[in-house]
């Protein structure tokens, strides 16, 4: 089964006091559901570049970096550290990249009717009003974002979600026991039955804690469901990858 990792990163009053500033810059979220279930804080590749442009991304990621290292500058500092102290290498941010950026879920009936599709279902499925179609993928941003003369290790790459606020049933994320390599070699029509033959762990996230994961392991967004009317779900979002220079940068 695929290694993951977990570590403290804020207090549960530190969370607290992040949970207000989001709120506060709510003109800044963007809404990625029509019932209102679902927000972004942040550029993110799999919404402002798939699908779009490399110069959309950009412009998107250069306008809201800058509000939130204004508003979450001490965050980025301390992910900035931790990562640093881990790795053992210096830890960079690239102003063309977005920086890592939030997930907001708001209670909705909609969730419960939650639905697994594979990724490519998603980008077909993802505007339906009336379900919730929940990814089953791989995060390969790494792959496809332009880094210019500053890139990548394309073999290997991190994702990492950092808990905020979660409902009172919890939430997590689910890890299947399958790398992008494999599923590449299944007909996509296929993918979804094979997986589900495969081990499947779930990773109960807590306050306060960032949970790191190989971002190129089969992975979904556990228990929306639990998200009910009057709860929310929020989480800070992002991708590590190593510079063939030896650095790591953290983006989303």
């Amino acid at each position: 089964m695929i290694t993951a990792v977990r570590a403290e990163i804020f207090t549960p009053a530190e969370c607290a006091e992040i949970r207000a500033k989001i709120f506060d810059l709510k003109p800044y979220w963007v809404q990625r559901h029509s019932r209102g279930a679902y927000f972004t804080l942040g550029a993110s590749n799999y919404w402002d570049f798939v699908l779009k442009s490399q110069k959309e991304y950009r412009d998107e990621a250069h306008r809201l970096n800058r509000v939130l290292m204004d508003h979450f500058g001490e965050l980025y500092e301390r992910l900035k550290t931790l990562f640093s102290e881990r790795v053992k290498v210096p830890v960079v941010y690239d102003p063309d990249l977005a920086l890592p950026g939030f997930h907001v879920f708001i209670g909705d009936e909609v969730l419960a009717q939650t639905q697994d599709v594979m990724h490519d279902r998603w980008f077909e499925e993802r505007s339906n009003p009336n379900k919730f179609a929940n990814s089953i993928h791989c995060d390969t941003p790494h792959l496809h974002l332009d880094f210019g003369d500053r890139p990548v290790d394309k073999t290997d790459a991190l994702s990492f979600t950092g808990a905020i606020a979660l409902p009172a049933k919890g939430s997590g994320l689910y890890v299947w026991d399958m790398m992008l390599h494999e599923g590449l070699r299944i007909p996509v029509n296929e993918l979804q039955a094979e997986l589900q033959k495969r081990e499947k762990l779930y990773h109960e996230y807590g306050v306060g804690e960032i949970f790191v994961h190989p971002g190129m392991a089969y992975h979904q967004i556990a228990k929306l469901e639990n998200v009910v009317p009057g709860e929310e779900r929020i989480t800070l979002q992002g991708h590590a990858s190593r510079r063939l220079t030896g650095e790591w940068v953290l983006y989303w």
